[in-house]
């Protein structure tokens, strides 16, 4: 709650009041009411990144040709994370029901 910084002062500032007397392992005792929406954020990202690349694997980015397992591995672990669109994929492949997804894959039995 300055006005203005201490050093503007232009005086011998003792600088042990506005020092802060806390370690970094004195963080993790620390509670963060933003934990929660954090870690959901982060798992929505997380199922998102996997879902991506199964839509490269399943381009044939990576490799000279589509692979389809690495595709489906990938959106298995995105549908894990939360992934809507991850879930319908899943929903559609196991119905047997046609889609734009992994259209030549055949799942396992």
């Amino acid at each position: 709650d300055f006005e203005r910084s201490p050093a503007e002062k232009g005086e011998h500032i003792d600088w042990t009041e506005y020092a802060h007397d806390w370690k970094i392992e004195d963080l993790k005792n620390k509670k963060n009411p933003q934990a929660q929406s954090f870690s959901k954020r982060c798992r929505t990202l997380g199922g998102d990144v996997h879902l991506q690349l199964a839509k490269l694997y399943e381009n044939g980015v990576f490799d000279e040709e589509i692979n389809t397992e690495a595709a489906f591995f990938h959106v298995q672990k995105a549908a894990d994370l939360g992934e809507r669109e991850a879930h319908v994929i899943l929903r559609k492949l196991y119905a047997g029901i046609s889609q734009d997804h992994l259209v030549d894959y055949s799942v396992p039995e």
